[in-house]
């Protein structure tokens, strides 16, 4: 089966929860590859193959994922 890409809105508290999951493979078929939030400080607790956004038009322009999940308030 091939993989489904996700992408995640927020990287606050349950955006990093939903990130660490996933990320370790606890999800059949689903890897993280994109990730948008306001802070630019979130990138450097990213994975090399984890791209990350501040900006939402360049996260939805970017077509790097399948499926979003938003984890924001």
């Amino acid at each position: 089966m091939k993989n489904v890409r996700i992408g995640i809105i927020g990287f606050g508290t349950m955006g990093r929860a939903h990130y660490q999951y996933l990320s370790a493979n606890e999800v059949s078929n689903a890897v993280v590859t994109a990730v948008f939030d306001v802070n630019e400080n979130v990138a450097k607790e990213l994975a090399v193959n984890v791209r990350f956004f501040s900006n939402i038009d360049q996260f939805i322009d970017s077509h790097l994922f399948d499926a979003v999940l938003i984890a924001t308030p």
